[in-house]
């Protein structure tokens, strides 16, 4: 089974970052590609203790852009990027690449999310 790693940094221990937040970042819009441009990434999964525990936030400064489904162990069983986040208000990916966000988040379902923590809690 693949496995797909987020991982923490010593600064925040509720924020990941992974290949699925990358592939998004390279999916981003004019205005928030200038934010990868400016931080080195702008995606990232969280991964708080007081929600659903299998349920993750897709987020970007400012907006909560889709979620992944899990089951009981940390398999991917649904990924979803918000309709809004490609037009309106919150848009910040780009229409153009639609298609291929769908397919490579289809591509993640049935592997194991695996969180590697290294906040060092200072």
């Amino acid at each position: 089974m693949k496995e797909i790693f987020l991982s923490n940094n010593k600064d925040n221990q509720h924020d990941f970052y992974g290949e699925i937040c990358s592939f998004l970042d390279t999916c981003m819009d004019d205005n928030y590609k200038q934010l990868v441009q400016v931080f080195g990434r702008v995606t990232y999964v969280c991964n708080y203790t007081d929600q659903k525990p299998n349920i993750k936030v897709i987020r970007t400064p400012g907006a909560t852009r889709g979620y992944i489904g899990l089951d009981d162990n940390y398999i991917i069983t649904n990924i979803k990027i918000y309709e809004g986040s490609f037009t309106g208000l919150v848009a910040c990916y780009d229409e153009k690449y639609k298609d291929q966000i769908k397919e490579q988040l289809d591509s993640c379902i049935g592997c194991k999310l695996v969180f590697l923590n290294v906040y060092d809690g200072k």
